[in-house]
């Protein structure tokens, strides 16, 4: 699959199944846009990664965050590639179950102001020095 050929399958019939998903998962209202936007993500990487294989759904999710910066890409991509771990060995019709268990389970950036909503990697919560722990 070419990058065009990817972005095109990144935004039809799976890109609407996610927004709907999100919607569905995060609820309404500003306060849930990032679980809205976690949810979304997580199951169009996966569904992606299902339908099209890790490196397609890799190239797809990439070329949506191209030239994209600051802590919505940096969510956004965490989350892609949590998704298609997830959603590699799966059939699609599988994946909706997968990600909804993974995302109850915390295994998504669902709110990154609130660290309490969502799991972070002890390596991101603050930056670190070369040879210091992130727990000093």
């Amino acid at each position: 699959m070419r990058v065009h050929e990817a972005k095109d399958a990144s935004f039809g019939d799976t890109a609407s199944k996610a927004g709907r998903f999100g919607q569905e998962w995060g609820g309404p209202g500003p306060p849930n846009t990032w679980k809205r936007n976690a949810a979304r993500h997580a199951l169009w990487a996966a569904l992606l990664a299902a339908e099209h294989g890790e490196v397609q759904a890799g190239i797809a999710t990439r070329a949506h965050e191209h030239n994209e910066s600051g802590l919505d890409t940096f969510v956004d991509r965490w989350n892609n590639e949590e998704a298609i771990r997830i959603g590699k060995d799966l059939e699609p019709h599988e994946v909706e179950d997968a990600i909804r268990k993974a995302l109850d389970e915390g295994v998504f950036i669902t709110d990154p102001l609130n660290p309490i909503e969502h799991r972070v990697p002890d390596n991101l919560k603050r930056p670190t020095l070369p040879g210091s722990s992130p727990h000093q």
